[in-house]
């Protein structure tokens, strides 16, 4: 028997924490299992979610 390949959108959310000294970023994604991968951000200010591409 085969893999299930996963049908529709899926979504994965991650928290990054940078405890160093200099600026660090995310850059780059893939997926064996999506034709593609999209960054979104979401920052929470003041109790409020806001967020954008």
């Amino acid at each position: 028997m085969g893999e299930s390949q996963p049908q529709g959108r899926i979504a994965a959310y991650l928290t990054l924490v940078n405890n160093g000294s200099e600026s660090d970023g995310l850059i780059d994604a893939s997926s064996s299992v999506a034709e593609n991968v999209q960054f979104h951000e979401e920052k929470i200010e003041n109790g409020i979610a806001t967020g954008g591409d």
